[in-house]
């Protein structure tokens, strides 16, 4: 049997009884709100990093190394050295500490990645290669791997070690008992190359032919920068390596230098690389793209796309082995205003400035030769057919860009060709600046002769301004 619910029935005369309402307190005057504390600065995560590593190298505990690492290493700048200091140490197991013997290399660098030096330990106690009298010796003792002064006076005390990649790291502490040194072992044919002594250059030359040398392996993304001089190539490059996820070098083939991204290699301390350079192209290049560190003391060993700025004209075995080798990917820089690109030549030539410059060379003027421009017109059109039925036939593997295009989303439009995945870095310049950038008919003392061309053959537009500031990427 199934019963309703039924509400109760008032009585009579009786009115309903009403719930009893919460009294609530009066409202008082509103609190404050406080303010948020202000999340650490990447500066001030360094620092507590530091403290303690340093704390660590005084305990001789690289595990507790390694921890502080990882903890700052999302905050440190990508492709920086200092990132790469701290992404070794927090990849590395603990190790020993074990003489190190003469035919290691190794990398010292500050824990924020500043180069010292990329020394060699000789057995009889010198340091070779050193840039400073505080690395001109070193000794082991107490298990610790010290170096000192000319006289033996110990300037930086090694405590504690850990291994990554099979690689030996050496951390410790400066004499003034607070900066961090990194010994970092490397590996490499670039490395061994430079660091060969001076006297052994010829000897060696003339004994090893390059195919008596084991051929390096290219990295996992080899990449060619092909441009012509005064299309924006090193400003391309300065773009793409600030990104921290490409790494190119700048004319390897230059015939003046080795010119490597942020500095140039001297015959003078270049070791053998340069009479390998001259002896056998390809493979010096090999040697350049699979290097285990810059410069800049950075490791490159976790850089899968590297790559290096190539002029055609500066080496056309280079261009042809570029281009026969399968793996090798492409970016085509050009320049589509040619009036802009032959007054930036000529500038270039006469004063001497390739790569940034006084800010005078906005204002110098220069005459125009419409014989001369015409010719250089036609030969860029035979020179641009000539590079693109070459590199028609890699397919996919180029990509364009023009100079005058270059934006944050283009960049990264290249970023996605050379890393097969989508990119959306941030990206700058790294101080440099078009050298030129007004209008281009402003850079000729005639300009009604400039006017009176650019009408001929249908290129007005050429006289403006080519492209708006770079500054916004």
């Amino acid at each position: 049997m199934q019963f309703a619910t039924l509400a109760p029935t008032p009585r009579p005369g009786l009115p309903r009884k009403q719930p009893v309402q919460p009294v609530q307190p009066a409202a008082g005057p509103a609190m404050p709100a406080q303010p948020a504390e202000p999340a650490p600065t990447p500066e001030e995560l360094f620092k507590v990093a530091e403290l303690a590593i340093g704390k660590a190298c005084i305990a001789r505990r690289f595990a507790d190394i390694a921890q502080a690492a990882r903890a700052v290493l999302p905050h440190r700048a990508p492709g920086s050295p200092d990132q790469s200091v701290m992404r070794v140490l927090s990849q590395a197991s603990a190790g020993v500490i074990e003489a190190p013997g003469e035919s290691t290399l190794w990398v010292l660098q500050r824990l924020d990645g500043k180069l010292v030096a990329m020394i060699r330990l000789r057995d009889n106690g010198e340091v070779a290669n050193a840039t400073h009298a505080n690395e001109a010796r070193w000794t082991m003792q107490d298990d610790r791997l010290l170096l000192c002064a000319p006289h033996g006076q110990p300037t930086t005390a090694f405590t504690a070690a850990g291994r990554r990649d099979g690689r030996r790291v050496l951390v410790g502490l400066f004499m003034d008992g607070k900066t961090v040194h990194v010994l970092t072992e490397v590996d490499c044919a670039y490395s061994r190359l430079r660091s060969l002594d001076p006297e052994l250059v010829g000897p060696f030359a003339t004994l090893f032919a390059p195919a008596q040398m084991t051929a390096p392996t290219l990295p996992a993304q080899p990449a060619v920068l092909l441009a012509a001089p005064r299309t924006g190539s090193h400003l391309l490059l300065n773009l793409l390596n600030s990104s921290g996820r490409v790494f190119f070098d700048a004319e390897l083939i230059n015939p003046l230098h080795i010119s490597m991204f942020g500095s140039d290699v001297t015959a003078e301390d270049a070791g053998a690389l340069y009479t390998l350079r001259s002896n056998d192209m390809s493979h010096f290049l090999k040697i350049m793209l699979s290097r285990s560190h810059h410069s800049d003391g950075r490791l490159l060993d976790d850089v899968p796309v590297r790559g290096f700025k190539l002029f055609p004209q500066q080496s056309r075995g280079a261009l042809d082995w570029a281009l026969a080798e399968p793996s090798m990917r492409f970016v085509h820089l050009y320049r589509a205003n040619l009036l802009a690109e032959f007054s930036s030549l000529l500038v270039a030539y006469a004063k001497g400035h390739w790569v940034g410059g006084p800010a005078a060379l906005k204002h110098h003027r220069i005459p125009f030769q419409a014989e001369r421009f015409l010719r250089f017109v036609e030969m860029k059109r035979r020179y641009l057919d000539y590079l693109r039925e070459r590199l028609a036939q890699r397919g996919a593997d180029v990509t364009e860009i023009e100079y005058s295009a270059f934006t944050r989303e283009s960049v990264n439009q290249v970023l996605s060709f050379l890393l097969r995945a989508p990119s959306d870095a941030d990206m700058n310049a790294l101080g440099l600046e078009r050298q030129l950038n007004e209008r281009v008919i402003d850079r000729f003392d005639n300009p009604d002769d400039v006017r009176r061309c650019l009408a001929a053959i249908g290129h007005d537009a050429w006289a403006g301004v080519e492209a708006p500031s770079v500054d916004g990427l």
